[in-house]
């Protein structure tokens, strides 16, 4: 998919073979290698979207992944909803604006409903970039 550039930086939906990249980054926080085939492409609840920003060096400084999750009420409704994880920026890179124009980015390409992660950091997706905090 073409990219999106914003300053010297580059938005692009991510595919395997960025995966060992973005893994480089998580690593930096503790978590071990190995993760993203399952959890991106594999897992129960269906294939990721995943989007990352790069900087002029064309390295992957920052990744925004949108997960399907599935709710149902049985006998009524079911409802595919993307929730927002594995959101990371390197830290040099923050206060920047570049986590904004990945969140831009990604928004615009990830079709209906989307969520964030269940943490007081993360209720900005809860409602779309209207930055509304819903339940409080």
């Amino acid at each position: 998919m073409k990219g999106s550039k914003y300053r010297s930086f580059t938005f692009r939906e991510a595919g395997v073979s960025d995966f060992q990249e973005i893994e480089k980054l998580f690593e930096r926080e503790g978590v071990s290698p190995g993760w993203t085939d399952w959890k991106y492409l594999h897992n129960p609840d269906g294939q990721a979207r995943v989007f990352v920003a790069e900087s002029r060096a064309d390295a992957i400084v920052g990744t925004m992944v949108y997960m399907p999750r599935h709710f149902s009420i049985p006998g009524k409704v079911s409802v595919t909803v993307m929730q927002a994880v594995d959101v990371y920026l390197s830290e040099n890179l923050r206060d920047q604006h570049v986590f904004l124009g990945l969140l831009d980015f990604s928004w615009q390409r990830v079709s209906g409903a989307k969520i964030g992660l269940p943490n007081e950091l993360s209720a900005i997706f809860a409602s779309g970039k209207s930055w509304r905090v819903l339940g409080n």
